[in-house]
C-alpha cells in the first residue's frame, strides 16, 4: 500500500485527467485516433495533453474509449486528490512525518520552510519478467534484443523523476555491498535491437507488456518503457489490468509482465528469491545450472573477497542471458518536519525502518 504510493498519486491523476479529456470529447478523440495521420500531436495541440497522457489514450481500445464512465473517473480522480492531502498536513504543520510521498513533489517539499524530503537509496525495484520457458522469450536473442531497446537513464527520468538508481538486469542495487560494478548498464541500441529479432525470426512479432497500477511505477512506468522500445524498433504495446487481484491472475500467468520486489536483506536471499532453480518467485521462469552452483559456493565461502568474486559472476550470467529486464531500484522517499531532528534514512524501509532511539521532536 504505502510503498506504491510513493509513486502512483500524481501519474494517475495526470493519466485520468486525459480520460476525463476523452469522455468529454469522446466522438473528437475517435475521429482523431482513425483518421489523423499525427493523433498524437493533434491532441497535444487541441486540448493540451502531455505526453503521458495522449500515450495512454493511444494505448486503449476504441470500444474501451466508449466504456469510460464519467462518474468512476471522477471518483478516482476525488481519492487521489484526498492522498495529495496527506502532504498538505505536512506543509500547514498538523503533522509531522508523511511516509511515501511522490517524487514529483520532492522539490516542492524542499523548497517549503517547514520541511525535508528524506530520500535513501533502497532495493526495491520494478523489472519486466519474461516467460523464458515458452516462445518468444525461449530464445536468448529475443531477450538480449529487449534487454537493449531503452535508455534506462531516461526511463528513470521520466517514469520516476530521475530518482531511482539505474538497474543492470539482476536484483543486486549498487548500495548492496556485493554490488558487481562489472556488469554493463544495457544500452538503447536499434542496431542490436534489428540484428537480435531478425537472428530469432521475431523482427515482425507484436510484444504485449502487461501492467498495473499496482507496481511501483504505476502503470505509467510500462506506458514509458514500451514508448522508448518503440524508439528502437520494438512493436510493443501495453496491457493495463486492474490493481485489485493482478497478482493473483495476471503476474506470472502471462508472457511478459510488470512487477516489484521490496526489499531482501542480502544479495543471496535476492538471487535466490527468484534466480534460481526452484526459487518460490522465479517470474522469469528461467534460471542456470552456473548460478545455482556460484550461489551455492558463496553461501559456503567465507572469504568475503571470493564470496564478492562468485555473486559477480552470478550477476553477470543473470544480467547477460536472465529472462527479466530491471531497470531501476526505486528509493524510499518520505517528508518531514524540520522540527524533528536526526530523522536518518534506511536502505530496507521507508521512514529510516522506525529506528527512531535517537529522534526528537523540538519544541
Amino acid at each position: 500500500g504505502g510503498a506504491l504510493l510513493a509513486f502512483n498519486d500524481i501519474a494517475r491523476i495526470e493519466v485520468l485527467k486525459g480520460f476525463e479529456t476523452v469522455y468529454l470529447n469522446l466522438d473528437e478523440v475517435i475521429r482523431i485516433i482513425r483518421e489523423s495521420d499525427d493523433p498524437k500531436a493533434e491532441m497535444v495541440a487541441r486540448w493540451g495533453l502531455t505526453e503521458v497522457q495522449v500515450e495512454a489514450i493511444l494505448n486503449m481500445r476504441l470500444r474501451a474509449l466508449r466504456r469510460l464512465e464519467e462518474i468512476a473517473i471522477r471518483k478516482e480522480l476525488h481519492q487521489l486528490a484526498a492522498e495529495s492531502a496527506r502532504l498538505d498536513a505536512l506543509l500547514s504543520g498538523e503533522v509531522d512525518i508523511v511516509q511515501s510521498i511522490n517524487p514529483k513533489a520532492v522539490a516542492k517539499v524542499n523548497q517549503s520552510e517547514g520541511a525535508k524530503a528524506l530520500v535513501v537509496d533502497g532495493g526495491a525495484y520494478t523489472c519486466f519478467p519474461m516467460h523464458s520457458d515458452q516462445a518468444p522469450f525461449n530464445n536468448l536473442d529475443v531477450r538480449q534484443a529487449l534487454k537493449h531497446s531503452f535508455d534506462r537513464q531516461k526511463f528513470v527520468d521520466l517514469a520516476f523523476d530521475g530518482l531511482g538508481a539505474i538497474g543492470r538486469d539482476n536484483p543486486i542495487p549498487p548500495s548492496d555491498p556485493f554490488f558487481c560494478k562489472d556488469v554493463p548498464i544495457p544500452t538503447a541500441d536499434p542496431d542490436k535491437v534489428k540484428f537480435h529479432l531478425k537472428k530469432a525470426g521475431a523482427e515482425n512479432y507484436a510484444f504485449e507488456l502487461y501492467t498495473s497500477d499496482a507496481n511501483y511505477g504505476g502503470s505509467n512506468a510500462a506506458v514509458v518503457a514500451v514508448q522508448l522500445m518503440r524508439e528502437t524498433g520494438v512493436n510493443v504495446t501495453v496491457k493495463k489490468a486492474p490493481a485489485d487481484g493482478y497478482w493473483s491472475a495476471v503476474f506470472m500467468k502471462v508472457p511478459w509482465c510488470t512487477s516489484s520486489w521490496t526489499v531482501r536483506p542480502t544479495a543471496i536471499t535476492r538471487i535466490e528469491g527468484g534466480y534460481v532453480t526452484g526459487a518460490p518467485y522465479n517470474e522469469a521462469f528461467w534460471s542456470s545450472q552456473k548460478v545455482d552452483q556460484l550461489v551455492a559456493d558463496a553461501k559456503k565461502e567465507l572469504d568475503e573477497k571470493k564470496r564478492a568474486s562468485l555473486l559477480c559472476d552470478a550477476q553477470q550470467i543473470i544480467s547477460a542471458e536472465g529472462g527479466t529486464v530491471l531497470p531501476i531500484f526505486v528509493p524510499w522517499i518520505d517528508a518531514y518536519s524540520a522540527k524533528v531532528k536526526n530523522l536518518k534514512g534506511h536502505p530496507m524501509m521507508f521512514c529510516g525502518m522506525g529506528q527512531w532511539a535517537d529522534v526528537w521532536l523540538e519544541s
